[in-house]
């Protein structure tokens, strides 16, 4: 219940929005009776952290009035606007910071332990945002050169996200650049392997001729070349 009410900050959450989105379809007898039981213990424990009532209720339901930005995910979400901003008008350091600041909120899984009909659906938004903001992360480390960093440090974030194309390409392409091109093509086997096992498609042409370009040591993939259309170190999207 305080997941919900948190990421719907400063907007009332009715009864009947509540009771879908904690049992779906199949609520039990008890669920107005939990959800005021919930509601205590949330106010109760607000109370002590903030010593005012954060909680604010009517006969429709009941609002959780903060500051946006004191809800992770939201100031995760204003960092990363900020951080694609900053990297439109080519202030990259600026983007990095902001980029690292939003990574750093993150802290284990999104919403934890958190069970309820809604979790599935926002646990997979919010990781697929932090998965895009960790690949424009990397852009910007790879435009600055620092692609050993790279390898060294997101390696490990392909068993987070083993599907997710652009990362893997940019992966690719930094363990080509730093000097380890059985690496890289040997990660592109596994994807494909991954892609074919789980939802029976081959990678997409770009990666494709990634792959290829690394195994003929393609000229057009050194850092300073911009001939080869990848979309795998390209800078943040413009928005």
């Amino acid at each position: 219940m305080l997941a919900l009410l948190a990421l719907n900050a400063n907007i009332f959450v009715t009864y009947d929005w509540a009771i879908e989105a904690l049992w779906g379809g199949r609520p039990p007898s008890s669920a107005r009776t939990q959800i005021h039981t919930g509601v205590h213990a949330i106010r109760r424990a607000l109370r002590e952290l903030a010593a005012e009532d954060l909680l604010t209720s009517n006969a429709c339901g009941y609002a959780l009035r903060i500051d946006p930005g004191q809800v992770d995910a939201t100031l995760f979400e204003r960092k990363v606007q900020q951080a694609r901003s900053a990297s439109a008008v080519d202030n990259h350091d600026e983007a990095t910071t902001l980029l690292e600041e939003g990574l750093a909120l993150w802290r284990g899984p999104a919403l934890g332990d958190a069970a309820g009909s809604f979790v599935t659906g926002a646990r997979q938004r919010l990781d697929q945002q932090r998965a895009s903001a960790i690949e424009d992360l990397i852009a910007l480390e790879m435009r600055a050169g620092r692609h050993t960093d790279v390898v060294d440090r997101f390696s490990a974030v392909i068993d987070q996200f083993p599907l997710r194309e652009r990362l893997r390409g940019q992966l690719m392409l930094a363990q080509f650049r730093a000097g380890n091109k059985v690496a890289a093509i040997e990660n592109y086997q596994q994807f494909r392997t991954q892609l074919a096992d789980k939802i029976g498609l081959d990678p997409s042409p770009q990666l494709r001729a990634l792959q290829h370009a690394i195994i003929r040591d393609d000229k057009s993939l050194d850092v300073n070349v911009q001939t080869f259309a990848t979309p795998f170190d390209s800078e943040l999207p413009v928005v």
